[in-house]
C-alpha cells in the first residue's frame, strides 16, 4: 500500500483518478475525454474524484504518527520476541528438572514397591503387637490416671509460673528505672568532681572549724570529769540506796512466802487462774518480741548513723572522691543484687520446667534418678579423689607454693631480667610513689634505696613519716635532696599517711602512674623502667602487679610467689595480690575514689576491688616486680589473725550481701595456688605465661 501511495504521488500532478460506478480509473488528463466519452456511451454512471493534491500535507502527517507507532510496535514486538527467548530457555530447565523428578519418581516407585512388602511383613508383626498393646492398654490407663494428676500439678506450677513471670516482668522494670538512675546519676560524676575543688577550700575552712571544735572538745572534756566526780557521788548514794531498798524487800520476800502457802491452798478454779496467768505470760512475751524488733531497727539505724558520721568525716578530710565512689558502687550493688535475683528466678525456672519435662513420664523419672545416682557416685569415688591427688601432685609436693612465706633456706637474692629499654624519656610518664614510715630504721634505707638507685628519670618519690622516735628521721632526712616530699607527722595510721603523701601528687596527669611501697618492702632492681614502658605501651591498662619474691631481715631470699593471671572472680573471694607490686594510672584512682582510711590492713584489696568495680583493666605481669620481707616485728604478722580478718570480712560482706559462704572462700584459694604452681612449672621451662 504505501509503495501505491508513493507512485500515485509521484505522477499525481498530471494524472487524475475517475470512478465509474464500482470501476476506478487512474489515468492522464489528456485521455479523461475519450475515456468519459467511452464510458458514457455504455452506459457506465461517471463519478469524478477531483484532485487531492492538497490534501497530501494532512495525509503525510497522519502517515508519520503510524509510522512512529508501527515502530513502537515493532520494538515491542523484539522485546516480545526475547521475553519470549527466555521463557523458552527457562521452559527447557523445567522440561530437564521434570525429567530428573520423573527419574527420582520412577525410583521412589521402586521403593514404595519395597516397602509395600515390607509393610505387609510388619503387619503380620502389628498384628502381634496388638495383643501385647491390648495388654499394655490397662496400664495406658492408670498411667493417664497418673498424669491427669500430673497434668493437675503441672496447671497449679504454670499458674506459679505465670506468677513469677509477672514477679520477673516487675523485677524488670524496677532493674530498667535503676539502671536509668544510674545513669542519670553518672551523668552527674562530673560535676561532682568540678565541685570537688571547692569542696576542699570548704574542708580547709572546716579544719580551721574543727581546731576550733577541739578546744571546744577540751572545755567539754573538763566538764565530763566534773560531772565524773558527781556520777561518782551518785554511784555511793545508789549503793546505799540498794542496801537500804534490800532492807525494805525483806518484809515483802515473807509476805510473798505467806502467798505461796495461800496458793498452795487454792480453791478448785484454780486451773482457769493458772491459764489466765499463762496468758498474760505469753502477752508479755509478745511484747518482749516486739521490743527485740524495736532494738534491732535501732541497732541498724545506729549503724545507718555511723554510715553517714564516717562519710561526713570523710568529707570533712577531703576524700569526696571516696564518698562519690562508695556511693556509685552501692548502686551498681544494688543493681548486681537485682540482676542476680532475676538470673535465679529464670534459673529456678528453668530446672522446674526440665523436672516437669522429665517427671512427666515414668522412663524419665528414673533415667534422673540413675543420672543423679551416677553422678554422685562418680564424684565420691574418681573425680573428688582424683582433684585431691592432682592438687597435692601438682601444689603441695611443689617447692613454689602461693600464701607460704618460707619456701626454703635463706639464700642470695636472684634478680630478675627485664627486657631491655625501648623508649626514649619523653614518651615516658611520670612515676609517683609514696612510701608510708614509723619506727622502721632497721629498713627505711634499703626501701628507699631501692627507688632511689631505680634511676627512673621522671620519679616524684614522697616519704611521709608518722612522727618517728627511733632514728629513723635522721636516716630519710640524709636522701631529702632526692625527694620531692618529705614530712614527719602524727598520722591516724598507715592508710592516713598513704593518704596525705598522695595529695603532694595531685598533680600527676590521667595517664601517669601512681604506686605505694611499705617501709620495710622493696620494688626490685629495674622494675620501674620496665612497667612504666608497659603502660606506655599499652594505653589501654589501668593497673598492673606481677610476682613476689620473699625476703628476711638479713635481705636474703626465703620464697617467691609466681601468681598466676589476673582473674576477677578469685580476686573477689580472697587477697591475693602482692601489694609491693601494684601499680595503677592516676586516672583509676580518681575514678575508684583513692584510698579507704577506715582501713588498716586490708586498704590494697579494698582499692584493687574498687579499680574493679568502675571496670578498671587490671593485667599480672609476668616478671617479679617487687620484695615482701617477713621479719617479727611487721604488721602483716601482727594483725591479720584481728583487724586483718576483721576488714576481710568487711570487704567479703560488702562484694556477697547474700552471705559469704567458707567453701567459696576455701575453692577460690585453691584455684589460686594451683593456677600460681602451674606457672610457676612453665616459668621453669622458660615459658612466661
Amino acid at each position: 500500500l504505501d509503495e501505491v501511495i508513493d507512485a500515485l504521488r509521484s505522477v499525481g500532478a498530471s494524472h487524475e483518478l475517475k470512478i465509474f460506478n464500482d470501476v476506478i480509473v487512474f489515468a492522464p488528463r489528456a485521455a479523461h475525454a475519450a475515456l468519459t466519452a467511452y464510458m458514457t456511451r455504455h452506459t457506465v454512471t461517471l463519478l469524478k474524484i477531483k484532485d487531492k493534491a492538497d490534501g497530501y500535507d494532512i495525509l503525510d502527517a497522519q502517515l508519520k504518527e503510524k509510522q512512529i507507532e508501527i515502530a513502537a510496535l515493532k520494538k515491542a514486538a523484539v522485546e516480545k520476541d526475547a521475553e519470549i527467548v527466555d521463557l523458552k530457555n527457562e521452559t527447557n530447565v523445567k522440561d530437564t528438572e521434570i525429567a530428573s523428578l520423573k527419574s527420582e519418581t520412577d525410583t521412589k516407585d521402586t521403593e514404595i514397591a519395597s516397602l509395600k512388602d515390607e509393610t505387609n511383613f510388619k503387619d503380620t508383626e502389628i498384628a502381634s503387637l496388638k495383643n501385647e498393646t491390648n495388654f499394655k492398654d490397662t496400664e495406658i490407663a492408670s498411667l493417664k490416671h497418673e498424669a491427669d494428676v500430673k497434668d493437675g500439678e503441672i496447671a497449679s506450677l504454670k499458674n506459679e509460673t505465670n506468677g513469677k513471670d509477672a514477679e520477673i516482668a516487675s523485677l524488670k522494670q524496677i532493674s530498667n528505672e535503676r539502671e536509668q538512675l544510674i545513669f542519670t546519676l553518672d551523668g552527674h560524676v562530673k560535676n561532682f568532681q568540678k565541685i570537688v575543688a571547692a569542696q576542699n577550700v570548704a574542708a580547709e575552712a572546716k579544719a580551721a572549724d574543727f581546731a576550733r571544735l577541739t578546744a571546744s572538745v577540751a572545755r567539754l572534756e573538763a566538764e565530763l570529769a566534773a560531772k565524773t566526780t558527781a556520777l561518782t557521788a551518785a554511784t555511793s548514794a545508789a549503793a546505799e540506796s540498794a542496801k537500804t531498798r534490800e532492807t525494805e524487800l525483806t518484809p515483802k520476800l515473807a509476805r510473798l512466802a505467806h502467798v505461796e502457802k495461800i496458793l498452795a491452798s487454792m480453791p478448785p478454779n484454780a486451773a482457769e487462774i493458772s491459764g489466765w496467768l499463762e496468758a498474760k505470760d505469753v502477752h508479755i512475751r509478745n511484747i518482749e518480741a516486739v521490743l527485740a524488733l524495736r532494738d534491732r531497727e535501732i541497732v541498724a539505724q545506729r549503724a545507718q548513723l555511723a554510715e553517714r558520721e564516717t562519710s561526713l568525716h570523710h568529707l570533712l578530710n577531703g576524700y569526696t572522691n571516696l564518698e562519690i565512689a562508695k556511693f556509685y558502687g552501692r548502686q551498681l550493688g544494688e543493681k548486681e543484687a537485682v540482676l542476680q535475683s532475676l538470673k535465679r528466678v529464670c534459673d529456678e525456672r528453668e530446672t522446674l520446667i526440665k523436672q516437669l519435662a522429665i517427671d512427666s513420664t515414668t522412663v524419665g523419672a528414673k533415667l534422673r534418678k540413675l543420672w543423679i545416682g551416677g553422678r554422685e557416685s562418680w564424684k565420691v569415688k574418681v573425680s573428688r579423689p582424683f582433684d585431691e591427688w592432682l592438687f597435692e601432685r601438682v601444689v603441695e609436693k611443689y617447692w613454689m607454693q602461693v600464701g607460704v612465706l618460707r619456701q626454703y633456706p635463706a639464700r642470695p637474692i636472684v634478680w630478675d631480667r627485664f627486657p631491655k629499654p625501648k623508649l626514649a624519656v619523653h614518651q615516658l610518664p611520670q612515676v609517683g610513689i609514696v612510701t608510708p614510715s614509723f619506727n622502721q630504721q632497721l629498713y627505711i634505707e634499703s626501701t628507699m634505696l631501692s627507688v632511689l638507685n631505680q634511676n627512673y628519670p621522671k620519679l616524684r618519690y614522697i616519704v611521709q613519716d608518722g612522727g618517728s622516735t627511733d632514728g629513723c628521721q635522721a636516716i630519710i632526712a640524709r636522701y631529702k635532696d632526692k625527694l620531692t616530699h618529705y614530712e614527719s607527722a602524727k598520722d591516724r595510721g598507715q592508710a592516713d599517711a598513704i593518704g596525705k603523701g598522695f595529695k603532694h601528687l595531685a598533680d600527676l596527669g590521667d595517664d601517669d602512674i601512681m604506686a605505694w611501697l611499705n617501709s620495710d618492702d622493696f620494688i626490685n632492681p629495674r622494675a620501674l623502667r620496665y612497667v612504666a614502658e608497659y603502660f606506655a605501651t599499652h594505653p589501654d591498662v589501668d593497673v598492673v602487679y606481677g610476682h613476689r619474691l620473699i625476703i628476711d631481715e638479713s635481705d636474703q631470699e626465703i620464697g617467691r610467689w609466681v601468681m598466676p593471671p589476673h582473674d576477677p572472680a578469685t580476686l573477689e573471694w580472697i587477697d591475693y595480690v602482692p601489694q609491693e607490686t601494684l601499680f595503677w594510672r592516676k586516672r583509676a584512682w580518681d575514678l575508684a575514689g583513692g584510698i579507704d582510711p577506715d582501713f588498716q590492713f586490708a586498704l590494697d584489696w579494698d582499692l584493687l576491688l574498687r579499680f574493679q568495680a568502675v571496670d578498671a583493666k587490671i593485667v599480672r605481669l609476668p616478671y617479679f616486680l617487687g620484695s615482701f620481707r617477713v621479719h617479727a616485728h611487721q604488721k602483716t604478722s601482727q594483725h591479720i589473725h584481728s583487724i586483718g580478718s576483721d576488714e576481710m570480712t568487711k570487704i567479703r560482706t560488702r562484694i556477697h550481701p547474700r552471705g559469704i559462704d567458707p567453701e567459696m572462700i576455701h575453692r577460690y584459694a585453691r584455684k589460686a595456688r594451683f593456677d600460681g604452681a602451674i606457672c610457676s612449672r612453665l616459668r621453669a621451662l622458660k615459658i612466661k605465661y
